[in-house]
């Protein structure tokens, strides 16, 4: 884990932005499929919530590498309308991911309540 995040963030040091994001997706493609592989952690739900948050994160950096190369293609019209799409999917993306998380999350805490209840 902190491997994986030293690595991301040695991605800044990359002077080419298109370059840069590009890394930073194949880095984290990287990361998903050894993540899927380990299964590193002992709850399925855990494991399950990282995989997506991984996923996630590839589509995310997929976005910005997009973004990219289209602002270093130039800024015609259509490709300021293109980035603003992009920016929206991104958004979304990222929403869906949270209220994802927020649901299981909230799922495991209910059924750590209900565990609880049985108990006593």
């Amino acid at each position: 884990l902190i491997l994986r995040r030293l690595l991301l963030t040695l991605t800044i040091f990359i002077s080419d932005r298109s370059t840069k994001y590009a890394v930073f997706g194949v880095l984290c493609i990287i990361f998903l499929i050894s993540h899927i592989l380990v299964q590193p952690f002992k709850n399925r739900k855990s494991n399950r919530a990282e995989v997506l948050s991984l996923t996630f994160l590839v589509v995310i950096a997929k976005f910005a590498t997009a973004i990219t190369v289209v602002l270093d293609a130039g800024e015609s019209t259509n490709n300021v309308s293109m980035i603003n799409h992009f920016q929206i999917m991104k958004l979304l993306t990222q929403l869906f991911l949270f209220i994802l998380i927020a649901f299981i999350f909230l799922q495991e805490l209910y059924e750590q309540l209900g565990k609880r209840n049985k108990q006593k």
